[in-house]
């Protein structure tokens, strides 16, 4: 078998790989898009990934699935854009959920709530009764029924001048006793990243990520610290020991953090020594990184989600 042909069957181990991984999602989500062309480089040598996907966080799933199957002394190099935007859409008065799922899954998840401030949206597809949309916070996801008129982009603003972050906590305590639910974001119901991500809104016009993982890696990956105590507006990440995930709270005064509790069931503010009992680690995520991000990120349309993930 001639370089040529080794070549050709090598890449089309690659595509039955990248195959398996498109079935993987589209048992998981009921759809997906993951639309790309492989091209070896020999000299370098390295494999060249180029195309667009659905959402970054399909990028880890990429490499993961094609760097087991990298030669010897062989680099793979991503060049991955996000789907492009078809229109964009206000939201209607009575606000809009986002699905993780296709609407034709039997089972789905609540991805984000979205009222009508925080419009417009971006329509990305149109697939059967759901339409997959991208809010302005970077979220993907499916939505059904109508939306509003079609608009402008609006783009982001710089974050409100602030000499302190006292704000972000008096914003956060609003929510207490908010009843806990995972993917809620408003005042009837909402989680911790959707209570961060609220906070920081409404403090200092600062729209972070919805989701704790890309709040965390907007920090750079946080402080790895000892306890859970750091100056007020910081961010705490723990991951839960208990429930095997991340979790992310608000450093209050005097010690204590406010986050949305899922064994408590409601937004609460708790001594920092029992928001940590639970804790494999904790990660201190600034304010002030938040905001130096934020500054980065004004005049975009929408958030640019990082295209790195933290284990």
């Amino acid at each position: 078998m001639g370089l040529d042909e080794r070549l050709h069957a090598y890449l089309r181990a690659i595509e039955r790989e990248l195959e398996r991984l498109r079935e993987r999602l589209r048992e998981r989500h009921g759809w997906t898009h993951l639309e790309l062309s492989l091209h070896i480089e020999p000299l370098t040598p390295a494999l060249h990934v180029t195309g667009e996907i659905a959402v970054p966080s399909l990028r880890p799933a990429v490499v993961d699935t094609l760097t087991p199957l990298l030669l010897d002394g062989m680099k793979l190099e991503l060049d991955l854009r996000p789907m492009p935007v078809q229109a964009w859409y206000a939201i209607p008065d009575a606000g809009l959920e986002l699905w993780a799922q296709h609407p034709a899954c039997s089972r789905r998840s609540l991805a984000t709530e979205l009222v009508a401030g925080d419009g417009p949206v971006a329509h990305l597809a149109h697939d059967g009764p759901g339409m997959l949309l991208r809010a302005r916070d970077g979220t993907v996801g499916w939505a059904t029924g109508l939306l509003g008129s079609q608009v402008t982009a609006r783009p982001l603003a710089e974050p409100r001048a602030q000499s302190g972050h006292q704000s972000v906590c008096e914003a956060a305590r609003s929510y207490l006793g908010v009843p806990y639910l995972l993917g809620g974001t408003s005042d009837q119901r909402i989680d911790c990243s959707g209570l961060v991500q609220r906070a920081y809104d409404r403090a200092l016009q600062i729209l972070l990520p919805r989701n704790s993982h890309d709040q965390l890696a907007v920090c750079g990956g946080g402080q790895v610290c000892g306890s859970a105590i750091g100056s007020p507006g910081d961010l705490m990440f723990i991951h839960s020991r208990t429930m095997q995930r991340l979790h992310v709270g608000i450093v209050g005064a005097a010690d204590t953090i406010i986050h949305a509790s899922r064994s408590r069931g409601m937004v609460i503010e708790a001594p920092q020594v029992e928001f940590q009992l639970d804790a494999a680690w904790l990660r201190r995520g600034s304010a002030a990184a938040l905001r130096d991000w934020g500054l980065q990120q004004a005049g975009r349309h929408y958030v640019e989600l990082p295209m790195r993930y933290i284990r």
